[in-house]
């Protein structure tokens, strides 16, 4: 939902639980004091109706943090010795797609099965192999979700693109991993 320089996006996780995201195009933002996180978060929603103020009526005191996005796809390798990164560790994505937790799940998934299927292989080959099969993947819903984050800030030109990218993304998320 778009508001007057916000867009709002809602996910349910459970029967009784949604996450409320409010994106804020500041172009210098303001530091809030974690006391009025709350306060000022409801203020940020009031404009907004429907299943929005259903959610801003019932936002409990102390469940809301207000941080900037951050972004980031690191470097190969994603792992040293035996310690590999997977998840936000590795690549961190704005919410506008609604994919990083399941990017951290595939990774998850994805990784098991290659150190169950590598019978004896190197451990340090197998992990390049799943930074290989992992990256381009992770590195298009960063890039994508970071550009549609953009555009909703007003920043590289309008967001005429973005329901196109968004299911441009899907498509891709929809092959197999």
């Amino acid at each position: 939902m778009a508001g007057d320089g916000k867009d709002v996006g809602m996910i349910s996780v459970s029967e009784e639980h949604c996450y409320v995201m409010c994106l804020v195009a500041q172009p210098k933002p303001e530091r809030i004091d974690p006391a009025s996180f709350t306060v000022t978060f409801k203020e940020m929603l009031a404009e907004f109706g429907g299943d929005v103020e259903w959610a801003r009526d019932h936002i409990e005191e102390g469940t809301v943090s207000v941080a900037a996005l951050h972004w980031h796809v690191m470097d190969k390798p994603w792992h040293d010795g035996r310690v590999v990164l997977i998840g936000d560790a590795a690549h961190t994505t704005t919410p506008q797609i609604g994919y990083g937790a399941g990017l951290a799940v595939e990774d998850a998934v994805v990784l098991g099965e290659m150190v169950a299927a590598a019978d004896g292989d190197d451990l340090a080959s197998t992990l390049n192999k799943f930074v290989d099969r992992r990256y381009e993947r992770c590195k298009l819903v960063v890039e994508a979700s970071t550009q549609i984050s953009r555009w909703q800030q007003g920043l590289d030109g309008g967001n005429s693109r973005q329901a196109q990218l968004t299911d441009e993304t899907w498509a891709a998320l929809a092959q197999p991993m």
